[in-house]
Order: C-alpha cells, then structure tokens, then sequence
C-alpha cells in the first residue's frame, strides 16, 4: 500500500513542479524543447513502478480510509512539496536576476519559512562583481530577505562576502 502512496505522490509531486518550471520557460523553441523533457520526465514517473523489482502493493486496507490518521500526513508532505516549488522559484527568479547584471555564478540557494516567504538567499560568485548592484537588485526584487553572497567554492568569506539583513 505504501507503494501506492508513494507512486501517486510521485505523480503529483512531478506535474506540480513541472507545471512550475513550465510557466518559468521562456516561449519558442526553448519551451517546445522543455514541454518535450517535462513530457518524458512524466512518463517516466507514471512507468517508473513498472521498471523497479517491487511491485506495487494493491492491497486497500481500512488504514487507506482512515482520513483522521492520514490527514496530517498528507498536510506535511504538501507543505514541504510547495516550499520546496517555492525555493526553486526564488532560485531561478535570483539567477536571471545575477545573469541580467551579467555576473556570473556557480550557486543560489533560497531558504523559504512556513509560509513560503523568502528568509535567506546564498550565491556563490565566480569574478568580479558589484556587490551593492547584485544585493540592490535582489532586494528590489524580495525585499527584507538575508543575503549571503561568497566569491569562488571556499567557506572563507572574502570582501566582497558580506551577509546582508
């Protein structure tokens, strides 16, 4: 039964972050390409039971009907499932943010809180960059979020790798 569950919140899981990261591609040959790979990510999640040893579980027990029991269990994965589409979002929102300024980055990483409200952004930079520019365009655009911006892959934070509140 477990299985099944898992299955139909896989299902779930992948039309909602693909309905998502559809309506964040730009039009024309970019987004037919990208309705083709969502399309065969799709697939792939509804065949994917088919393609394992473990056989899907089709026995319905009373536990299945048992909304009480279940109801918290559904709300929590929910919850994370939207935060973690939220925090994408903000990820990509801060890329084509760096990418208009014509920096380059190797990472962005959004923290969001329970009610899907950015509360931190990182950036790893590569180069030479404006750090009032990029932390005034990322403010414009989310306003009071905590911002941490670090040059290269190293944990050592340089000059230009302030945190901002």
């Amino acid at each position: 039964m477990d299985s099944v569950k898992s299955w139909v919140a896989l299902i779930a899981l992948t039309s909602i972050v693909s309905a998502v990261f559809c309506a964040l591609v730009p039009g024309g040959r970019m987004k037919a390409a990208f309705s083709v790979l969502v399309g065969t990510v799709f697939v792939c999640a509804v065949l994917s039971p088919f393609s394992t040893e473990k056989k899907i579980d089709f026995d319905f027990s009373d536990d299945l009907f048992d909304f009480e029991k279940n109801e918290s269990n559904y709300e929590i994965q929910s919850n994370e499932a939207a935060k973690s589409v939220a925090e994408n979002g903000y990820e990509t929102a801060v890329k084509n943010i760096i990418e208009k300024l014509g920096y380059g980055f190797q990472k962005v990483t959004a923290v969001c809180d329970d009610k899907l409200q950015i509360k931190k952004i990182s950036i790893v930079m590569n180069g030479d960059f404006s750090n009032e520019k990029l932390v005034s365009g990322i403010k414009d655009a989310f306003g009071e979020a905590e911002i941490e911006i670090r040059i290269g892959e190293s944990d050592e934070r340089k000059t230009q790798g302030k945190t901002f509140d």
